[in-house]
């Protein structure tokens, strides 16, 4: 009878290979594409609407909000759009790289993108398809947030790097929350 030596309680199993510190969990490396796949219809969006006349693209996706014609509207939401949807691709990249107030940011922006897409798709009679798009990129982010928020991303996240102690556990005597912004 062969026994098998148990790790220690709160070993990690899964290693990289130099076996130092941990693989990227299979919830964040599922979670990471979500969320760039959910910021990609904004980028779009934005390089429409800043770049091409209202005529160009308005029969596609109406007229949301409405504003009258040659007014720099249009192309200063797109601006404001591809600002928005570049800042929360580079969020989730940081994220993706162990910054855990990226992970922070990306939610919060998720939330607001997610209430503008809603927003704009119940404000007008939209076409099914739109209604059936704009659900699944609610979805993906929705997803993509649930997924990256796993306590096996926590513990990934808490875990010491070279040059980087772990994050505590515990609070120093009189701090609050100290663990929670590393």
């Amino acid at each position: 009878m062969v026994t098998v030596p148990a790790d220690q309680p709160g070993q990690p199993l899964v290693r990289s290979r130099s076996g130092r510190q941990l693989a990227r969990p299979v919830a964040l490396r599922v979670g990471f594409p979500l969320l760039l796949v959910s910021a990609l219809p904004f980028l779009v969006l934005g390089i429409a609407t800043a770049a091409l006349p209202v005529q160009r693209w308005a029969r596609y996706t109406g007229r949301w909000p409405r504003l009258p014609d040659g007014m720099t509207g249009y192309p200063l939401l797109g601006l404001g759009l591809l600002v928005l949807a570049g800042a929360y691709l580079v969020l989730a990249v940081l994220a993706y790289q162990r910054r855990g107030w990226a992970r922070i940011a990306v939610v919060t922006l998720t939330a607001v993108f997610d209430v503008a897409l809603v927003m704009g798709l119940l404000a007008d009679t939209p076409r099914t398809g739109w209604l059936v798009f704009g659900a699944a990129v609610v979805l993906c982010s929705l997803a993509g947030v649930v997924l990256c928020y796993q306590p096996e991303v926590d513990r990934y996240l808490g875990e010491a790097r070279p040059g980087r102690p772990a994050a505590a556990t515990e609070s120093p005597p009189g701090v609050i929350g100290y663990g929670a912004w590393l």
